[in-house]
């Protein structure tokens, strides 16, 4: 019995040995898959890149070392890219620097080279992800939702355009991205038929619903430029939606469509699609580079355009940005992009913008009827104009477009006085706009405040350095003609 016990005890200890040994190697085996495949997200083998996931996973993996100062790694995975692209060649414009025809091993080296920055200029962004779609386009539904996958890549990109401005400003100047969510629904995503006047940029950004006047004037003094990023596919990658588009540029950032205009930014609207693509937000912060640096026409770097660039002996898109970044290093510096330090927000706009969220004003609906009806209107005053404007203005009396077209009617039929009063209101909604602050200086002067016209004369071409026509005016009110 006691030989049995001794056993059976021998037995058992064996056995719970054998037990706990099962469960440590299922449980480490576990954790060792875990950690192969959390691994795996970080990194691709270097020398197995043979499909395409592959390789764009090394180009992601890529980008995340670039912008975090991973220089050798991000090397190397570009190469590794490079060589994919190499072998096939068929999907070359499926990877950023390869379309755009530069090299981004070239680049990070560049970037390598400069080190530490303290740059002389920060160029600030707020993105704002858009966060529901539900809008009309070709008879068909574009309804979709923002994700947390495209805000990622987006990231990535953002981050990777920042590395890329640095390398060609020379260190000179950076892009600090900030993110927001807009729990607001866009609209419009085609143009009216029989048109609109607006741009495709702005269209969108008007039919926000409900609109962010409240995070605009609370930002405008913040930020130099807004990207607006929106998504067309649904939850299966499905769209109704042409292609992929992204708009740059500056414009004088509404504060309630139709109604009230802020100061100039640079203002860029990215669909998902092209997220991605660091070169897509370098390609359209350029556009806000060109109306800051008045450079013209925009896509220089075509064969058809570069004719006007004598001096440009490159060639490609991202040689073309370096020649512009190098000819304005040299001359005034970065200072142009600086936008909200150049062109504050007056606090009596940012009053007049909560007023308009909270008092009786024009609906949108009564707006876009009057831009309507005065995109009819041609030629100089007539009775049929008068009644148009007055039909448009009873719509909507607080678009400033509409009331600068009806000041210059009246002020060509000689009723000077009224055109004062249109245009006071008019300056009013926008008084950032160069064009309203030169006729006021007309009407002012007209009526007899010569100092006043002055001051708003010298208002214009701030907003517009070559004004011509706000030049001979101040010249001729202060007697220098």
């Amino acid at each position: 019995m006691k030989a049995n016990s001794k056993m059976y005890s021998k037995t058992y200890k064996q056995m719970s040995k054998r037990i706990y040994l099962t469960i440590y190697i299922f449980f480490f085996t576990i954790l060792l898959n875990a950690q192969i495949k959390e691994n795996s997200k970080k990194s691709i083998p270097l020398d197995k890149i043979s499909t395409y996931t592959q390789a764009q996973a090394c180009y992601t993996q890529a980008h995340e070392a670039f912008v975090g100062a991973e220089y050798n790694l991000a090397i190397a995975c570009y190469k590794k890219v490079d060589g994919y692209i190499s072998a096939h060649p068929e999907h070359s414009s499926f990877f950023d620097h390869s379309y755009r025809n530069y090299s981004m091993v070239d680049m990070v080296r560049r970037r390598q080279t400069i080190g530490e920055m303290q740059p002389k200029w920060t160029h600030r962004v707020l993105v704002i992800f858009i966060n529901k779609v539900s809008a009309s386009y070709k008879g068909n539904r574009v309804k979709t939702v923002m994700t947390d996958d495209i805000k990622k890549k987006a990231e990535t990109a953002w981050g990777v355009c920042s590395r890329l401005t640095e390398v060609l400003s020379a260190g000179e100047l950076t892009l600090n991205f900030d993110a927001v969510n807009l729990n607001s629904t866009l609209t419009c995503v085609e143009e009216p038929e029989g048109g609109d006047g607006l741009q495709s940029a702005d269209r969108f950004i008007y039919s926000l619903t409900p609109y962010p006047t409240k995070l605009l004037s609370s930002k405008l003094n913040d930020y130099d430029s807004f990207l607006f990023i929106w998504n067309p596919k649904d939850s299966y990658g499905n769209t109704s939606y042409k292609g992929a588009h992204g708009w740059g540029g500056v414009s004088r950032i509404s504060l309630s469509p139709y109604m009230i205009e802020g100061p100039m930014r640079g203002r860029l609207v990215i669909s998902a699609s092209l997220i991605n693509r660091p070169g897509t937000i370098l390609h359209e912060l350029f556009h806000t580079m060109e109306k800051c640096y008045d450079i013209s026409p925009i896509h220089g770097f075509r064969d058809e355009n570069r004719g006007h660039f004598p001096r440009w002996k490159g060639r490609g898109e991202i040689n073309y940005y370096q020649y512009h970044y190098t000819e304005i290093m040299k001359k005034e510096g970065f200072l142009n992009l600086s936008l909200s330090k150049l062109f504050p927000l007056q606090p009596a706009l940012v009053e007049l913008a909560k007023q308009s969220q909270s008092g009786v004003t024009a609906s949108l609906n009564n707006r876009k009827k009057a831009r309507g009806i005065a995109r009819k209107i041609s030629g100089n005053y007539s009775q049929e104009n008068e009644k148009l404007y007055k039909d448009a203005l009873l719509l909507n009396p607080y678009d400033p477009e509409i009331l600068l077209q009806y000041t210059i009617s009246l002020h060509s039929a000689g009723r000077k006085s009224e055109a004062l009063d249109q245009i006071k209101s008019a300056y009013h909604q926008s008084p950032y706009n160069p064009e309203i602050c030169y006729w006021i200086g007309v009407e002012s002067y007209h009526g007899g405040k010569k100092k006043a016209a002055i001051s708003y004369m010298k208002e214009a071409l701030v907003l517009d350095k070559k004004m011509q026509k706000a030049e001979k005016y101040l010249d001729f009110m202060q007697g220098k003609n």
